[in-house]
């Protein structure tokens, strides 16, 4: 069986390791994935994960990056060479450009949680809440200060005002694992 480290006044002691397997299905983790979060790693399968979200913002970056391109070509008929450049560098200014740079920001959040920056874990009383935004309702998880968006398992598989540790990536707040904590 696992066990984790939990630090108590400075001193460590060992506690075994929760295991809810309503909690683990719900936020897709197992206890393998929970042994590697204590330690303050990755494992192997969350890797794998913020790898595919790293990829996604890959494919972004290079639909948008040749969307100016493809349209150069879809106007080079109909067009004069001047509109032409004008209509091309407009675009590419003002969509392409901006878009880029939020796709490489996503892509290099990703990198960084994947290789540079450390597990981040919050421990304290889970407060959940059911809030409503410009695209419907959203359930929030929130521990001391750190909100979390939950889909409607996880937001049943948790209890209100119960003590948690949950551990995510730093930069882009990617839910990894989180434990019950006994009081």
């Amino acid at each position: 069986m696992l066990t984790k480290r939990k630090i108590v006044y400075g001193h460590a002691t060992t506690t075994p390791a929760p295991t809810d397997p309503y909690l683990m299905r719900a936020f897709k983790f197992n206890e393998y994935d929970l042994h590697f979060n204590q330690r303050g790693d990755l494992s192997d399968r969350q890797f794998q994960t913020l790898y595919e979200h790293r990829r996604f913002a890959t494919v972004l970056l290079s639909a948008i990056a040749l969307f100016p391109l493809l349209m150069w070509f879809g106007l080079r008929g109909d067009m004069p060479l001047i509109p032409q450049i004008i209509v091309f560098g407009g675009v590419s200014l003002l969509v392409c450009v901006p878009l880029l740079g939020v796709a490489w920001r996503f892509r290099s959040r990703y990198s960084n949680d994947m290789y540079d920056a450390p597990i981040a874990r919050v421990t304290g009383l889970l407060e959940l809440d059911i809030t409503t935004g410009r695209q419907g309702m959203y359930m929030m998880m929130t521990i001391e200060g750190q909100q979390f968006k939950l889909n409607k398992a996880q937001f049943l598989a948790v209890k209100n005002r119960e003590p948690y540790t949950v551990y995510y990536t730093s930069n882009t707040n990617h839910l990894l694992s989180i434990c019950h904590e006994e009081d």
